[in-house]
């Protein structure tokens, strides 16, 4: 796929691609395209390299609070991803909707490897 921005296009229409790095454009259509009046699109050069970049941003400071709040929740979701729900994988609190430790799977995983004590069900924690 090619990266970076374009603009205009269409049948019969210049179009302008801009670069993924903002360092080189290239200019596609037909030449005598209708986009200019006058001598068409016969002065654009096939490529070109960008000497100058102005970024302008809309919105002020509700626009800039909006952004780092979205910012925070995209941090708090990459957290949570990470972090391991050990309620969720052993059941909670040990225990599973039909009946407690005795019947959890996971007791029967422990038991199969051969972990098991008398105080077996410390390995619920």
């Amino acid at each position: 796929p090619v990266r970076g921005m374009g603009a205009g296009g269409g049948p019969g229409q210049l179009q302008l691609a801009v670069d993924e790095n903002l360092e080189g454009i290239k200019w596609s259509g037909a030449n005598g395209c209708d986009t200019f009046e006058g001598e068409g699109c016969e002065w654009a050069p096939d490529t070109g390299t960008i000497q100058v970049c102005e970024v302008w941003g809309l919105g002020g400071n509700e626009a800039i609070e909006a952004q780092q709040q979205f910012k925070i929740r995209q941090m708090e979701k990459i957290v949570k991803a990470r972090t391991v729900d050990r309620a969720a994988m052993f059941g909670v609190s040990g225990r599973t909707a039909d009946g407690g430790w005795e019947e959890n799977p996971d007791k029967f995983l422990l038991d199969a490897a051969g972990v098991t004590s008398s105080n077996s069900d410390n390995y619920r924690r």
